[in-house]
């Protein structure tokens, strides 16, 4: 039997679903009207707004507070310049939004590969076409970070750091 792989718009609905979010930007096109179809069938009535990638890169912030969510069509990173994408990416992801999600087109642009939308902090999703960006997921504490390893006041009068 064949495994099925998660497509863009399944991967993507399964976000939409999870977050809930009540404020969406969406930038270029819609990835297979998926974020227009969510946001008209979703019970809370979300807020839906949407802006050409050029614009999007020159005005990425709503008028006040922060985008829920952000949604990057695959043509964001066709149409723009590569500097000027990666630069509307890491103001979506630090300053404008709270969550991120970046459809690749088929085949991907050159120059946004694996390394590159990892280093822009962003997690694979749907077979690396999509990936996401939310800031309460996208690090694993790791195991030295907590309580047993911090300062042991019975140590101080032993040991000289």
């Amino acid at each position: 039997m064949a495994e099925r792989r998660p497509t863009i718009a399944g991967a993507l609905g399964k976000l939409l679903e999870r977050w809930r979010p009540a404020r969406m930007l969406l930038v270029g096109e819609d990835p297979d009207g998926v974020v227009t179809a969510w946001a008209a069938a979703a019970a809370h009535a979300p807020e839906l707004v949407r802006r050409a990638p050029a614009e999007a890169a020159s005005r990425p912030g709503p008028d006040a507070g922060r985008w829920d969510l952000a949604v990057l069509g695959p043509d964001v990173t066709a149409t723009l310049p590569r500097a000027e994408a990666e630069r509307l990416v890491a103001a979506l992801r630090d300053l404008h939004a709270r969550r991120l999600v970046l459809a690749l087109p088929e085949p991907a642009p050159q120059g946004w590969d694996t390394p590159a939308c990892v280093a822009l902090g962003l997690t694979p999703e749907a077979e690396a076409r999509l990936w996401r960006f939310d800031l309460y997921d996208y690090k694993e504490t790791p195991d030295w970070l907590n309580p047993r390893y911090w300062a042991h006041p019975e140590l101080w009068d032993r040991f000289r750091w």
